[in-house]
């Protein structure tokens, strides 16, 4: 409990108008009469401040324990939560929402599920906040669509610089014809991911995005570098660019194997900073001889494929309206005639343009 209490210390000192405290409780294992007083002192200060001590995933033996010593009366049996989400639910109400209403931003996904203050007519009934908030903390960040004038950045090695495919042919600039968006290829062949982290201020500062395509780290697992570093790495770039004011989307890379799959940790990171996550798109592309150039890159079959779902992705989060696509391109023309040995589509008048294609494009 002395490790707790200098946190609380560290706390009090350098965030001294702090009314509440949701302390992570499953790591404790027991307590002694020392740390039950320890707590309860901590509680009283912060009702005293207008605040509350709370707890989640408190262990059956030590709520026991402070049931049994009367310390549980002192805490408040409301103020105990069985799980996070839960607890996001029944703090929010109890908070100062005029201070809320002006944070600028929060740190954890935890914070960033509950509503915003300021829109509280859309909050349901306190009755249903838990279940609420485990939707919110499943799901990435609402985010306003893209303006059309927006610029986007794809950032990443190889994989964003086309390699194995002809000029015109990589993801960004299949992508930038199906969003209508302008789309700056920014990719270092044999990059890794250190590297990357280092180059992302400049091209942040050169093109400034409203979206960034974070698509890096397939360099790592070639060389064999540490993973773990590489999942910093990619967290840092992510926080840069939000930094920057720039929405974000990851593309996991796969790692080389009989199945390729992306590592565990773009999954983590997604889920960690509620980022649009595409996960499947290069698996299924370098898992198919036909869409790709060697082992490791697409052709340009398999970029517009990744194009494809990349696109798919920003329309499905709502980063990216009037997505055009064969299926549903905006006056509703599909295509009507399969011409030729080569898979060629007719289509007709859409937008003011007659175009004729290969179906790998999708552009209307």
């Amino acid at each position: 409990m002395g490790h707790v209490e200098r946190h609380l210390d560290t706390l009090r000192e350098h965030s001294p108008g702090q009314k509440h405290l949701l302390l992570m409780s499953k790591s404790i294992n027991f307590v002694d009469m020392a740390g039950a007083e320890l707590l309860t002192e901590e509680a009283r200060r912060r009702r005293a401040g207008g605040g509350q001590l709370y707890f989640y995933s408190l262990r059956k033996p030590v709520e026991e324990l402070l049931e049994r010593g009367g310390y549980m009366a002192e805490l408040g049996r409301e103020n105990v939560f069985r799980g996070k989400r839960e607890a996001i639910g029944g703090v929010f109400t109890r908070l100062d929402l005029s201070i809320c209403a002006t944070a600028a931003r929060a740190f954890s996904r935890s914070a960033r599920a509950c509503p915003d203050p300021r829109r509280l007519d859309e909050v349901p009934p306190h009755r249903d906040l838990s279940a609420w908030a485990a939707r919110s903390l499943r799901r990435p960040a609402e985010a306003p669509s893209l303006a059309t004038d927006a610029v986007v950045l794809a950032f990443g090695d190889s994989l964003t610089f086309g390699i194995g495919a002809n000029t015109g042919e990589s993801y960004p600039a299949r992508l930038e014809a199906l969003i209508g968006r302008k789309v700056v290829s920014a990719g270092v062949p044999g990059e890794v991911s250190a590297e990357g982290l280092a180059r992302l201020p400049s091209a942040l500062d050169e093109a400034k995005p409203q979206l960034v395509i974070l698509c890096h780290g397939g360099n790592d697992f070639l060389r064999k570098l540490d993973e773990a570093q590489a999942a910093n790495n990619i967290r840092a770039m992510v926080r840069l660019a939000r930094a920057k004011g720039a929405q974000v989307v990851l593309i996991g890379v796969p790692k080389l194997g009989l199945l390729p799959s992306p590592a565990g940790f773009y999954a983590d990171i997604a889920k960690e900073l509620r980022l649009p996550y595409e996960e499947t798109a290069l698996k299924k592309i370098l898992t198919d001889n036909g869409l790709k150039s060697d082992l490791v890159h697409p052709n340009a079959a398999g970029y517009a494929r990744l194009a494809e779902a990349i696109a798919a992705l920003l329309k499905k989060s709502g980063r990216c309206e009037g997505v055009l696509t064969a299926a549903g391109c905006p006056c509703q023309v599909y295509p009507r005639l399969r011409v030729g040995a080569r898979r060629k589509w007719r289509f007709s008048r859409c937008s003011g343009t007659m175009t004729i294609f290969r179906a790998c494009a999708v552009l209307c």
